[in-house]
């Protein structure tokens, strides 16, 4: 299969995956999947992608498998998923909260866009049963579900030091997501505690999309890095895919650590080194906190 049609191939399957979870329902054009009428609903505010969105790509394995898992969760227990795309965008994601709290939803899973609880607290009370999920956020009065990758990242780029690379670069996503700021953080210590200076132009950023690698990846070759770190799959994908238009062979010409944030056969097939993530196991463990605070809020009322 050629890399544009398993693109295309991923793209469609998430498609397909959004169009049987409203199944019974429809898709408005904010991108929620409203499902047929239930005693019990539950939201999950996830960055599931639809066909339309030329920035989903190739997310979406990821996705699907985490919304599968949090789905056996919850429907065991007699309630429905509502999905939906905030596609990182700040209003996109206080639109979508201003809706889900007016009665339409028991709970919200939340991997949020936002950096601090005090930029939607006013559309999302303390009060409404929450859970935060891959993603923390300052000052939050929620429990949170999430998955540290610190020390993967610290042992990836320390394992590359150890093999003799020096000029490693790094392509972290938006600043403000927890996620960043914790794998920027890994690969600053790991550099500093082997004594390797992080030259100007070391880091690019990203906006944790699709799409948004390739100038970075460009900027990375000119600094004659022979090593680079993205800091998720998506854009791991695009630095694949431009080192390649670029002629660099992954493994000879340059390293490439990413994360496995999805099931691509581009990367699982070729010598990038993947870090791998316990999706089922977040999506479960999110599942079934939702479920409880829920339950917890039914109880006192």
């Amino acid at each position: 299969m050629s890399e544009d049609k398993t693109a295309y191939e991923n793209r469609k399957e998430t498609a397909e995956y959004f169009r049987r979870c409203a199944r019974g329902g429809r898709v408005d054009r904010n991108g929620i999947a409203h499902t047929e009428r239930h005693p019990y609903r539950i939201r999950a505010f996830k960055r599931a992608c639809d066909e339309g969105n030329p920035r989903a790509g190739v997310y979406t394995k990821c996705i699907c498998r985490l919304i599968e898992t949090v789905e056996s969760s919850i429907s065991a227990e007699g309630f429905h998923l509502i999905i939906a795309n905030t596609q990182e965008n700040k209003e996109r994601e206080l639109q979508h909260l201003r809706y889900l709290t007016s009665g339409v939803v028991d709970g919200i899973l939340l991997a949020s866009t936002m950096e601090s609880y005090s930029e939607f607290s006013a559309v999302l009370p303390a009060s409404f049963p929450t859970v935060l999920a891959d993603r923390k956020v300052d000052a939050a009065p929620f429990s949170s579900v999430t998955v540290s990758a610190y020390q993967s990242v610290y042992r990836s780029v320390a394992s590359l030091i150890e093999q003799g690379q020096r000029r490693i670069g790094f392509i972290t996503g938006l600043s403000r997501l927890s996620t960043s700021r914790e794998r920027l953080a890994a690969y600053r210590q790991a550099m500093s505690d082997f004594a390797i200076p992080i030259e100007d132009g070391f880091i690019q950023h990203g906006d944790s999309m699709e799409r948004s690698a390739w100038n970075s990846t460009r900027e990375l070759l000119k600094q004659r890095c022979t090593a680079i770190v993205a800091s998720n799959g998506l854009m791991g994908t695009d630095v694949y895919h431009c080192l390649r238009e670029c002629g660099m062979q992954i493994g000879r010409d340059v390293e490439l650590v990413c994360f496995s944030d999805f099931d691509s056969p581009l990367l699982e097939s070729s010598p990038v080194r993947l870090v791998a993530q316990p999706v089922d196991e977040l999506g479960k463990m999110a599942g079934e906190e939702i479920l409880r605070r829920i339950k917890d809020r039914a109880a006192e009322q």
